[in-house]
């Protein structure tokens, strides 16, 4: 029986190293970080087409059905694009990473009331 017990407390203890193994370092793993990801998407953009010669503000889509009712620019985007807001220049730039594809590209209007809207430049 105590060599149960034994084999028992073991395993327990195998198996919460394991987790908090496991969790440590998947919490602490260096991850992709945002400003990572918007200097990795940027020059992918770069490839394809000639992007304003400014920092843009990067935006990550998480609602893209939701956005592409509200304004057709974002149609074809779907959650995990980037979006990149020249304000500047007065451009967006919708580019998906998983696709490899600049899915919309045009100018942003400001209204009076300092909102960005976007029109389709297809």
């Amino acid at each position: 029986m105590k060599k149960y017990r034994r084999l028992i407390i073991l395993a327990t203890v195998i198996i919460a190293a394991a987790l908090l193994y496991t969790f440590y370092f998947k919490k602490n793993a260096p991850a992709v970080t945002s400003d990572n990801a918007k200097s990795a998407y940027l020059e992918e953009v770069q490839k394809v087409m000639i992007i304003p010669n400014e920092d843009p503000t990067y935006f990550v889509i998480d609602n893209a059905e939701l956005l592409s009712k509200q304004q057709l620019f974002f149609q074809n985007a779907i959650n995990g694009d980037a979006l990149f807001v020249f304000q500047n220049s007065g451009k967006a730039i919708i580019w998906s990473p998983s696709r490899s594809k600049v899915i919309n590209s045009g100018p942003i209007e400001y209204s009076a009331t300092s909102t960005a809207t976007t029109t389709s430049a297809n």
